[in-house]
């Protein structure tokens, strides 16, 4: 799984995504970023999921039980690079002392 067949698996532009991130002036405002899109992503992928689910679904086949895995995929894959990337931008920067 990579970020953009993440993405695109919600139905969201992956280019769009890294423009609003990248556009963010300050650390903080990226982790708020972020978190909103773990929000949608989360909102959308139960939408999906709900559709594509086995036991919701009548005419449930291989291609509706493959589209269900990959949006498990892409919400869990889009969850672990969330915290990953919040952790690396809350990350307290090394203070480095020159002694002379």
């Amino acid at each position: 799984m990579d970020f953009r067949t993440a993405w695109i698996a919600l139905g969201r532009d992956p280019d769009d995504v890294i423009k609003i991130i990248k556009s963010c002036k300050t650390n903080d405002d990226r982790a708020k970023i972020l978190m909103f899109d773990l929000v949608y992503a989360k909102k959308v992928a139960k939408a999906l999921m709900r559709v594509y689910h086995p036991d919701m679904n009548d005419t449930y086949n291989e291609q509706l039980r493959k589209r269900y895995e990959l949006v498990s995929q892409s919400i869990k894959f889009i969850e672990s690079e969330t915290d990953k990337a919040i952790k690396k931008l809350n990350k307290p920067k090394v203070l480095e002392i020159k002694i002379r």
